[in-house]
């Protein structure tokens, strides 16, 4: 998608800071997410939404899960090793689509209660609308920027529910890397 698309779709201007696009971006899923808009397009409209938000914060897309681990088979982590994109693990099943894209082997439901938990395990809970399936926390880290991430979902038809992440800093600071971050999530995620 281009810039111009993405910004076309969201509503800003083409060169628009990460303040007004996050802004608008969450104004948009408030309109067009599936769990506040009953037309036959509102799931596409907001796979659309996610990636004009991606596109102009310079994030890719994330890639599609594969398979979920089958339930007689719980996934679990590799000893020692760091998390792979594509790898189930924890015993609800937990995915890392992409470096800020987690699947968790859930309803949407059930992730979302999954998705405070974690939150509250790892900072402050700054906003949660459970209804669209969004919780914003602020995480401080000791050797890392104070990082504000709002982690949103998206019900997929495989009965696993995708977890987007939006890593920004808090108060103007650094921008925290966002793989680190997201893996710390899918870990608390995996462990609830």
């Amino acid at each position: 998608m281009s810039f111009d698309d993405a910004a076309r779709i969201l509503g800003v201007p083409a060169d628009a800071g990460a303040s007004t696009v996050r802004a608008r971006y969450l104004e948009r899923l408030l309109v067009v997410h599936p769990d506040h808009n009953r037309s036959a397009d509102a799931t596409e409209r907001t796979i659309e939404i996610n990636a004009a938000y991606r596109t102009l914060l310079g994030r890719p897309a994330p890639r599609q899960p594969s398979s979920p681990p089958h339930p007689s088979a719980p996934p679990s982590a590799p000893a020692e090793e760091p998390l792979a994109v594509g790898d189930w693990w924890g015993p609800v099943g937990i995915q890392l689509l992409d470096d800020d894209t987690i699947a968790v082997h859930a309803p949407g439901g059930e992730t979302v209660l999954r998705m405070i938990e974690a939150a509250g395990d790892l900072g402050e809970i700054t906003f949660c609308d459970p209804s669209l399936g969004m919780v914003q926390v602020v995480i401080e880290f000791l050797e890392a920027p104070t990082a504000q991430i709002l982690m949103t979902t998206q019900g997929r038809g495989d009965g696993s529910t995708e977890v987007f992440c939006s890593v920004d800093p808090f108060d103007g600071g650094d921008v925290p890397a966002t793989r680190p971050v997201v893996e710390i999530i899918a870990d608390a995620l995996a462990s609830t």
